[in-house]
């Protein structure tokens, strides 16, 4: 699992947008149907683009199994 943050303006802290991602990671297992701690999650960072967004691509040894897209909180 790879998590791409492209925040809506600078304001933030990088170690924070973890933590905002928890019931994203949660929700994408419980779809899945399987234990988030199945994932080994990566995270890069974007600069600022309104409205702002969270890119999550699940893959398998460069596979891509889902893309989901969600709205920056």
């Amino acid at each position: 699992m790879h998590i791409h943050f492209v925040p809506p303006d600078r304001r933030g802290d990088r170690c924070n947008f973890w933590n905002r991602c928890k019931p994203y990671i949660d929700g994408i297992a419980e779809a899945l149907g399987i234990n988030d701690a199945r994932f080994l999650p990566s995270m890069s960072f974007a600069q600022p683009e309104k409205p702002g967004r969270v890119e999550v691509t699940i893959g398998r040894a460069g596979e891509v199994l889902r893309p989901a897209l969600g709205a920056a909180q």
